[in-house]
């Protein structure tokens, strides 16, 4: 495969993934963009000025301040500066932050989770379904994409947490992989989890407390990062902006309590957040790994259940998070606080398909099915779906869909003002003129290399 080729299948990638960016005022995005802008105007993260606009704060010795992980806000407030420079208006600035946002922080971790995917599993001889469709369908065809274009910190949590997962998987790197989780845990807190659980399956692979060490080690610059970024705001190592929230509710524990069975119905299966519903590939490769079980003696499985990267942390990730009290991530389209889990188990389930010719048929069932249900989100409403509405599919998306309510943040609107409706058919149009031109490219790639 030549460089080109990769070249190109990111440039495109980047560019479906640039067309939808999201400047609607949402607590969560909200909490970022006003800091970037307040330590533009004033040099500190005091979002006193603007705390009115957003409900995710935290109130810290007279001071409000964004209760989010801090690593978006490094990444993105260098790029709003050097931006900032050429003399942004003073009505403009909150929406500079955020498209800022939702290119570094959205679309640009979304194109590499593709491209990472695509080449981790192009070398696959004789695969079942193209590279390209199979790198990047089960990717679009879910919730994962409605946050592409977005300033949330899912996909950048989750784009680390792959790339560890593949040197922890290849055994090597280690450091590296612990270095990379410790990122995450900057940009999403719930990730936590891994850096608890990893190390002790790293110890139950390679039998030695070496790579653990070296694992931990990686970890350490992050844990010193968020140490002094907490001492900073609340004059505690220990104690993080959560502790402060202006929700009553995550004073005690955080929030957390023991797992709920509604919350576990509605993390999982259920059309309101779960996670086989809106990651329909997800059924396929629950599908692949149950069958493969059976063929396994009962000590093989508790053995792959233990020792295996993502089972565990995806058992413990969902019985937590159906613990917190606002477990369905409140305004959101999909299981948006176990996003990292739902990436993972993409990524693995991808990777596991991608040598296998037997599950075409089910395979474009399921993608069928996700993309117009993604389309019609990300078409519409993205991710803001009241927390009241059980089916936000037939309660939310298909009636704006059928009303006309077309989403009017994409580019083409905003540059050259087309209708939104006549826009979000040509992303439409365009998704599909790129896949299928990048899978006719990747296979005259092929055949080139295999006439030589």
């Amino acid at each position: 495969m030549t460089k080109k080729f990769v070249l190109l299948f990111t440039i495109l990638n980047l560019f479906l993934a640039c067309f939808h960016l999201d400047i609607w005022q949402n607590g969560n995005t909200t909490s970022r963009a006003i800091a970037v802008v307040a330590f533009s105007e004033s040099r500190t993260l005091q979002i006193d000025k603007r705390q009115a606009e957003s409900v995710d704060k935290s109130f810290i010795n007279g001071h409000y301040y964004s209760d989010k992980a801090p690593l978006p806000l490094f990444i993105v407030i260098p790029f709003f500066e050097i931006v900032n420079l050429f003399g942004i208006k003073s009505e403009n600035l909150e929406r500079t932050a955020y498209l800022a946002g939702d290119i570094l922080c959205g679309s640009i971790p979304f194109t590499l989770l593709v491209v990472v995917t695509f080449l981790f599993i192009r070398k696959e001889k004789h695969p079942g379904i193209s590279p390209v469709l199979l790198s990047m369908l089960p990717f679009y065809a879910s919730f994962i994409f409605i946050y592409s274009g977005t300033f949330y910190a899912h996909l950048l949590s989750a784009l680390f947490l792959v790339i560890a997962y593949v040197f922890l998987r290849e055994q090597k790197k280690i450091f590296w992989a612990g270095f990379l989780c410790g990122l995450s845990f900057l940009s999403e807190f719930p990730t936590a989890l891994i850096i608890a659980i990893w190390p002790l399956q790293i110890y139950l692979q390679h039998r030695s407390a070496k790579p653990v060490l070296r694992f931990l080690s990686g970890v350490v610059p992050s844990l010193v990062l968020i140490g002094l970024y907490n001492y900073f705001l609340t004059g505690n190592m220990l104690n993080t902006s959560y502790k402060y929230h202006a929700m009553q509710e995550i004073h005690s524990d955080y929030g957390f309590s023991l797992p709920k069975p509604e919350a576990l119905w509605g993390l999982t299966l259920s059309p309101y957040r779960g996670l086989l519903f809106y990651t329909p590939f997800l059924v396929l490769f629950f599908y692949g790994v149950l069958k493969n079980a059976l063929t396994r003696s009962f000590r093989e499985t508790v053995y792959s259940f233990f020792s295996h990267y993502l089972i565990l942390i995806s058992l413990v990730s969902v019985l937590f998070i159906s613990g917190y009290f606002e477990w369905w991530g409140g305004w959101c389209y999909g299981p948006r606080l176990i996003f990292f889990i739902a990436v993972l188990l993409c990524f693995e389930g991808i990777r596991y398909y991608s040598s296998q010719k037997n599950f075409k048929p089910m395979f474009w069932a399921l993608m069928l099915f996700g993309m117009a249900c993604t389309f019609m989100a990300k078409s519409t409403v993205v991710y803001s779906v009241p927390t009241e509405i059980q089916n936000p599919i037939t309660g939310q998306v298909i009636p704006n869909f059928t009303n006309g309510n077309f989403n009017p943040n994409n580019i083409l609107t905003m540059i050259f003002g087309v209708a939104p409706q006549t826009a979000n058919y040509i992303w439409l149009l365009a998704f599909t003129m790129i896949t299928i031109g990048l899978t006719l490219g990747y296979k005259k790639e092929n055949a080139k290399q295999a006439s030589k």
